[in-house]
């Protein structure tokens, strides 16, 4: 259903329809230069992954991570972000340290098992593929998995 009303969204707003509540908020949280929508769409289609095709208690561990972990590097990043990854510019350190800060609960329910995935998660969120990393993230499952 959420993906449905992103496309729907995405649709009116490629067709420059202007929507005063919706705008300010896609303004907000949309990233500059993509298609407004786009973020929530990827969020969508990442969550649809998890739920499709890992088990319950690493799908619980990676929503998590994609929902809380995720959002917490974008928050902490943009307000507080003064030290730039050397790697990745539009990152920056502040914003990786709140993704595992706040992964700190997966952790502690998963054990050391989840590490991994935290760690593949928070380097898959840092780098830029040219993939939103709300679909880089849920990947960090399948990473793990094969290793």
């Amino acid at each position: 259903a959420g993906l449905a009303v992103g496309i729907v969204l995405a649709g009116i707003k490629a067709a420059k329809i202007k929507l005063p509540l919706i705008d300010d908020i896609l303004h907000y949280f949309e990233r500059p230069g993509f298609m407004a929508g786009y973020g929530a769409i990827a969020y969508f289609v990442g969550m649809l992954f998890i739920l499709s095709f890992f088990s319950w208690e690493l799908g619980l561990y990676l929503l998590y991570i994609l929902t809380i972990c995720d959002g917490a590097a974008t928050l902490f990043g943009k307000a507080h972000g003064k030290f730039q990854l050397p790697y990745n510019r539009a990152k920056s350190f502040e914003g990786l340290l709140a993704f595992l800060a706040f992964a700190m609960p997966v952790v502690m329910l998963g054990g050391s098992s989840i590490v991994p995935v935290v760690l593949i998660a928070a380097f898959l969120e840092t780098i830029d593929l040219g993939i939103d990393d709300n679909v880089l993230v849920p990947l960090a499952g399948l990473v793990y998995g094969v290793i």
